[in-house]
């Protein structure tokens, strides 16, 4: 058998209960999306409490620009309260939408407290 070359890979299994929704934590769950300048990556959405979010990325690297990303297993951001709403969204998009304050990670840097996430 020929040695290992290159990138090893880490698999675990993540408890059924942190990605599962329940009614009063139905925003847990594992989403794919496109996250700007990094093109598209696995989200996992804990809802520890009735009002908080944390996101954490299941898949990272660096990103389609080449430049550094936010590491799988770190936060992507996190929302403190999910009553706190900021305001409400008019965009085309999201009309009648809750704009929620969070917490996000910038690349490499510490999280900053961003309005819009």
């Amino acid at each position: 058998m020929a040695p290992l070359r290159g990138e090893l890979e880490t698999f675990s299994a993540i408890p059924e209960a942190w990605y599962t929704p329940t009614a009063s934590r139905p925003y847990r769950g594992i989403f794919v999306g496109e996250v700007v300048n990094c093109g598209y990556q696995t989200v996992m959405f804990l809802q520890p409490t009735d009002t908080r979010i944390e996101a954490v990325k299941l898949t990272g690297g660096p990103n389609a620009t080449g430049g550094p990303d936010i590491p799988r297993g770190e936060f992507l951001f996190v929302v403190g309260d999910l009553r706190d709403t900021v305001r409400i969204a008019d965009e085309a998009e999201w009309p009648g939408a809750h704009v929620i304050r969070a917490a996000a990670r910038v690349t490499e840097r510490s999280m900053k407290t961003v309005e819009q996430c």
